[in-house]
C-alpha cells in the first residue's frame, strides 16, 4: 500500500487510531510532517483483507552499500502496527514477508499495547525492548516516588530562577540540538530547515508540543519536544545547553511538561532504550517498564547475506575498542 490518496491516508489513520499498538508516530500527519521537512521517503506497507488493514508499517525507504533497506523515520520511536500476532491469518507474518521482498533488510518497532505476546517466531531478529510509561494521574504520588535527586534538582533549578514555558518556534530548539552534537564532537547531520519545517509543520497540526526552558537571565538551557494522540503523550526528542547544565534546567522542564500533560493525558512514554546515561536519568522518575518488541530482518538475498555481513564486522569493531 503506497499512501498517496486522501482516502488511503483516511484508511491508514483509522486502522492506526483503532490499534492497540497505534500511535503519534504512525499517524500520516506526522509522516507527511518527516517526508515534507526531511524529504526523506516515506513508505506504507500495509497487509488488508475484505475487513481492512491487519497489519501495517510505516518506514524510510534508503539504500545500503547500494541495497534497499527499510529504517525508521527520523525521530520515530514506533513504526509498525502490529494488533493480530497470534491469529490463523497473522497480518503481521504477512508483511514481514512482504518487506523481507521489498528490502535486503528491514527494522519496525511496535509500541506498548494492550496484548504484548504471540509475537515470537514471527521475525528472526526479534529483540524485545523496555520502555518506561509514566502514570501522571496523581501527581502528588508520582513526585513521592521521584528519585530523592530528582526531587533536589527540580527545587534548585527553581531557586536558580529557571522558567520554563511552551514555545511556538522551533529555532531555540535547533540551537540547542546543535550544542548537543557539539558536545559530542559530532557535525550536525541535519539543517536548521529540515527540523524546523518537520517540527513546525507537526506542532501545528497539533500533535507536538515544544517546551524551553531559561535561566534566569533569558538563556536558553534545556528543550524538550513531545508528541501525543488520544493515548498517551510521548516523549520525543530533548537538547541543552553544556555550559548551562548545573542549573537543572532539564529536571524543572520534564516536571513541568509532566505536570501540563496531567490535565489531558493519564501516562507519558519516556521512550526508553536509548543512551545509558539517559535511560538512567528517566528511570529516575518512578515508571514502570513494560516490553516493546523491535523486529529487525535480513533478507534471505545476497544483499541480506551482506548486509548482514557488514553488521557482524561493525559489531566486532565496536567490541575491540571497548
Amino acid at each position: 500500500m503506497r499512501a498517496s490518496s486522501k482516502a488511503e491516508w483516511g484508511q491508514w489513520d483509522n486502522f492506526v487510531r483503532a490499534s492497540s499498538s497505534g500511535c503519534v508516530y504512525q499517524t500520516s500527519t506526522w509522516l507527511k510532517a518527516v517526508a515534507h521537512g526531511m524529504g526523506q521517503d516515506i513508505r506504507v506497507y500495509a497487509v488488508c483483507d475484505a475487513r481492512g488493514i491487519l497489519a501495517g508499517a510505516a518506514v524510510r525507504h534508503a539504500e545500503r552499500y547500494r541495497f534497499r533497506v527499510a529504517r525508521k523515520p527520523w525521530a520515530t520511536a514506533y513504526s509498525g502496527v502490529f494488533p493480530y500476532a497470534n491469529t490463523s491469518e497473522c497480518g503481521t507474518a504477512r508483511l514481514f514477508s512482504v518487506l523481507s521482498k521489498e528490502y535486503s533488510h528491514f527494522r519496525v518497532i511496535r509500541a506498548p499495547g494492550t496484548s504484548n505476546d504471540g509475537f515470537a517466531g514471527l521475525c528472526a531478529g526479534l529483540t524485545v525492548q523496555k520502555t518506561p510509561l509514566l502514570d501522571i494521574s496523581n501527581l502528588d504520588a508520582l513526585w513521592r516516588r521521584f528519585d530523592r535527586k530528582v526531587r533536589q534538582r527540580v527545587r534548585k533549578a527553581t531557586k536558580l530562577g529557571v522558567t520554563v514555558a511552551e514555545v511556538s518556534d522551533p529555532k531555540a530548539f535547533y540551537e540547542l540540538y546543535t550544542k548537543t552534537y557539539e558536545r559530542q564532537g559530532m557535525p550536525m547531520p541535519l539543517s536548521r530547515e529540515q527540523i524546523c519545517e518537520t517540527l513546525g509543520m507537526a506542532r501545528r497540526a497539533g500533535i507536538v508540543k515544544l517546551f524551553l526552558a531559561c535561566t534566569r537571565e533569558g538563556d536558553a538551557a534545556a528543550a524538550l519536544v513531545t508528541g501525543e494522540d488520544a493515548r498517551r503523550a510521548y516523549f520525543m526528542l530533548a537538547a541543552s545547553h553544556p555550559q548551562l547544565r548545573k542549573t537543572d534546567a532539564m529536571s524543572l522542564l520534564w516536571w513541568h511538561v509532566i505536570q501540563s500533560f496531567a490535565t489531558t493525558h493519564r501516562e507519558i512514554d519516556l521512550v526508553g532504550h536509548g543512551v545509558a546515561s539517559i535511560d538512567r536519568f528517566k528511570q529516575a522518575f518512578g515508571p514502570r517498564l513494560v516490553d516493546v518488541f523491535d523486529f529487525s530482518c535480513h533478507a534471505s538475498t545476497a544483499g541480506g547475506a551482506a548486509l548482514r555481513m557488514a553488521a557482524g564486522v561493525k559489531n566486532l569493531m565496536r567490541f575491540w575498542r571497548k
